[in-house]
């Protein structure tokens, strides 16, 4: 039986839908992308994966649902509106004060 391309789930997607619904549709539905640490270790540790001399440490879109995983995810910043962010109030006030100037 011959399967078209599209057809065809990606196993990093699958891993991104079980880790968060939402990044899953960033990344493979919107084809968004941020770097950060753990995406950039990631990417090197693929690219040396059959280097002996390498050592490495193991260390349409739904809408949004902030879990812990949130904090590691490289798309947090495009992913979490910026309401969800928690500020302290006298930073709230700092910033109100500066617009108002």
């Amino acid at each position: 039986m011959a399967y078209e391309e599209e057809d065809i789930l990606q196993l990093s997607g699958i891993q991104h839908f079980l880790f968060c619904r939402r990044q899953w549709a960033l990344i493979h539905v919107e084809q968004q992308w941020a770097e950060n640490l753990r995406t950039a270790d990631g990417r090197l540790m693929h690219q040396n994966v059959h280097d002996a001399q390498f050592r490495t440490r193991r260390g349409s879109t739904p809408r949004v649902k902030p879990t812990k995983a949130c904090n590691a995810c490289s798309l947090k910043d495009l992913c979490l509106p910026g309401l969800m962010r928690a500020h302290s109030v006298s930073a709230y006030l700092q910033d109100k004060l500066e617009e108002t100037r």
